[in-house]
């Protein structure tokens, strides 16, 4: 590696957290955020100018001295874009040269470029129809669904290509909490959405 290369950091925003890899130490370093409202991303109290326990992390976080930064985004942030100025404000604000944003979604696979992505975050579940690096269709659940055979139906009425079942399922199980659906399709883990990540994204 180029030894004046700025080395690239990456951010899996997690439901209580960031969970962060750099391209020469593979280990990851969790950075925990307490939860203040249920249902309500981590994310939106990162400005909280008069909450102690926000400060202190984000001292960490800017010792940290992370100037290349790639953000891997909650599947239900693709059509948010106030979700997407958070955390560039917030990483360009705390010393970041760089910042690219990306979404969990779209990086469930290295093989194929159709898929059918199923996530669930602090907010919701969705269902997403993945195809060219863009997602074509969705549809959202209330967090705590578990109507399985209702889930497949949808799946398969999601987009024009899905109707036959003939789409691959991705799940994405970066917060270890999506065993129950694991009959409907390919579980993906944290350490899977990082590699995918290193491989594929574009150089900053």
């Amino acid at each position: 590696m180029d030894m004046f290369k700025k080395v690239k950091y990456y951010i899996i925003v997690a439901d209580n957290g960031f969970v962060i890899k750099n391209e020469i130490n593979q280990s990851e370093n969790i950075i925990e955020f307490p939860a203040y409202i249920p249902n309500v991303p981590f994310y939106l109290h990162l400005f909280d100018e008069n909450n102690n326990e926000i400060k202190n992390i984000t001292n960490h976080i800017k010792n940290l001295k992370m100037k290349n930064v790639s953000v891997i985004m909650p599947d239900d942030t693709l059509d948010i874009y106030v979700d997407k100025k958070i955390f560039l404000d917030y990483f360009y604000t705390f010393g970041a040269k760089k910042v690219e944003v990306n979404y969990q979604c779209l990086l469930l696979t290295q093989y194929g470029n159709h898929y059918i992505s199923f996530s669930k975050t602090a907010r919701n579940m969705a269902i997403q129809y993945i195809k060219g690096g863009k997602s074509l269709a969705q549809k959202y659940y209330d967090k705590d669904f578990k109507d399985i055979e209702q889930i497949r139906k949808d799946m398969q009425r999601l987009h024009i290509d899905c109707e036959y079942g003939n789409q691959t399922v991705y799940i994405n199980n970066v917060n270890n909490n999506m065993d129950l659906f694991e009959n409907i399709g390919n579980l993906v883990t944290r350490s899977d959405i990082f590699n995918n990540a290193m491989n594929n994204l574009p150089e900053l």
